[in-house]
């Protein structure tokens, strides 16, 4: 059953009055501001910013921080993009492949309503997201961290495929992780992945384009960004938390030993005789764990880390 526009509307409204956090850091600058380049600050040599921090123009409640790994109180929807925000960004977005005279695969969310409005004003239901690089063609780059705070996306309960592109090139270290995340509200949580090296030279160009869609499958699944940050050299995560779990077998709950955990390029570690294992330095926010065992077939679980936490998660591997 899709979920209407008034089922959130108190929600929204309520998260409206709450105090704005209004902020200037010296990691992101002025969060008012919808394009900040910052060097040589705690996190990295080059930062670069697109879209301002304001989750997505509805503001934060008293005290939170985006980037504390907490995803945000639900808020209303549809809503107005300001005049001036970068196209793609603080917008509702539907894949190019769903229409209205094909039914979706799993039924459909609040967002797809706007699918008249976008093709009324864009004559397209999703649209790139453009980084300008400044200063990065000369730079020896030796890595590359992608942060965004997403909204509303959906894809194990609407059956959406999203394909990420950065640049025409197919990023499949991003959709692996937005294809797992579950973020019924809708509520919006930050996320980051490391740039593999084959891609650090689309960050050498003049500027890089991101894509979210899903080309397939009309899945009526929208969703939303409020900014993308990249880190060129990145230096120490300044928000990070300790992920500490345990992985069972679900039919039996016995410990699973000698499971192979991976955080996708923030560490990796190795299960014990109880089935425990730890991982540190997690960049806080929403994460993608991924496990595999000798006879399970590999498996990934979404996992929260909040800053400054030690996460206790146990993880239950399917033995079919």
């Amino acid at each position: 059953m899709r979920v209407t526009y008034f089922s959130w509307l108190l929600a929204g409204l309520c998260l409206l009055c709450t105090p704005l956090f209004a902020q200037n850091t010296a990691l992101d600058g002025d969060w008012k501001q919808r394009k900040v380049v910052l060097r040589n600050t705690a996190e990295a040599e080059l930062m670069i910013r697109v879209g301002d921090i304001d989750n997505l123009g509805f503001g934060w409640p008293a005290g939170y921080d985006p980037f504390s790994g907490k995803e945000t109180p639900p808020h209303s929807f549809p809503w107005e993009q300001e005049a001036g925000e970068a196209p793609g960004l603080d917008m509702i977005m539907l894949p190019s492949s769903m229409s209205r005279e094909k039914g979706s695969p799993c039924g459909g969310d609040g967002y797809s309503d706007s699918y008249e409005y976008l093709m009324e004003k864009f004559r397209a239901t999703t649209l790139p997201i453009e980084i300008p690089m400044e200063g990065t063609a000369s730079m020896n780059i030796n890595g590359i961290t992608m942060m965004l705070f997403i909204d509303d996306f959906q894809s194990p309960v609407f059956c959406s495929q999203f394909e990420a592109y950065l640049n025409g090139r197919r990023a499949v270290f991003l959709e692996t992780l937005l294809n797992q995340v579950t973020q019924t509200g809708p509520i919006g949580k930050l996320i980051t992945v490391q740039v593999p090296p084959d891609f650090w030279g689309e960050f050498k160009k003049n500027k890089v384009e991101l894509l979210i869609d899903d080309r397939t499958t009309g899945a009526h699944d929208g969703f939303a960004l409020d900014f993308v940050k990249v880190l060129i050299n990145p230096k120490a995560l300044q928000h990070k938390g300790t992920a500490v779990g345990k992985i069972i077998d679900q039919a039996s709950r016995q410990p699973v030993v000698g499971a192979e955990v991976n955080i996708q390029g923030f560490g990796r570690a190795t299960t014990n005789e109880r089935g425990e294992f730890s991982i540190q330095d997690v960049p806080a926010g929403l994460a993608l764990i991924q496990v595999c065992a000798l006879k399970y077939r590999g498996q990934a679980f979404q996992v929260d880390i909040i800053e400054n936490q030690r996460n206790d998660i146990t993880l239950e591997l399917d033995p079919n």
